[in-house]
């Protein structure tokens, strides 16, 4: 007699808000903050860069934190967020061995096509180096979709109040997320992001 398979348990779940002031936020199979990048155009030595900052959880450890600049160049803070979020799904192997679900905030083509089009180029960028890490398609999720699915916020709500509804909202469903933003400070790009994660693992 063959017996039924259990429930399938949750994934992790590595979600993104690649704007140039972005997030990516890793969830672990619990839905709590595992990790949380951060990166942000600055000027260094009279040039334009990224710098990167990040909080990982350590568990009964104190959480380890750090930053690093980048080129100006979507691929090369796409490639620093993957090689870190790479080690901590396969314990420093090759391939994966925790199943991660890559889901990142998919944009609209607004009033000004120009800044929809240069969005999406960025965002192809902060991608591409994450999917080739994990082995996998990321999704995209409309920012209306994983409102309304994660913290309940109705189509047609004015940007700003969505962003204050992130803010208050996500920390409280996400488990660990504000001690990472007592860290990085109130950014609701990484609000926005552990938003996405939350919605992809529902959603798998």
């Amino acid at each position: 007699m063959r017996r039924k398979p259990g429930p399938r348990s949750a994934p992790s779940a590595l979600g993104v808000d690649p704007g140039r002031t972005g997030a990516a936020v890793l969830l672990d199979p619990g839905g709590g903050c595992r990790a949380v990048f951060a990166w942000s155009p600055v000027q260094r030595n009279k040039q334009a860069r990224y710098r990167v900052r990040w909080w990982v959880d350590g568990g009964k450890e104190p959480a380890w934190t750090d930053e690093r600049i980048t080129p100006l160049r979507a691929g090369a803070v796409g490639a620093l967020v993957a090689g870190y979020v790479k080690l901590m799904v396969s314990d420093g192997g090759e391939r994966p061995v925790v199943e991660t679900v890559l889901a990142c905030e998919s944009g609209y083509v607004g009033k000004d096509p120009q800044a929809s089009l240069k969005l999406a180029r960025f965002s192809g960028g902060i991608v591409a180096p994450l999917e080739e890490a994990l082995g996998r398609t990321s999704s995209w999720i409309l920012p209306d979709v994983w409102r309304a699915t994660t913290i309940g916020v109705r189509r047609g709500t004015p940007r700003a109040a969505c962003k204050r509804a992130s803010l208050r909202l996500v920390p409280a469903r996400v488990k660990g997320l504000r001690r990472a933003l007592d860290h990085l400070g109130e950014l609701d790009h990484v609000t926005d992001a552990a938003g996405v994660a939350s919605c992809a693992r529902v959603a798998t």
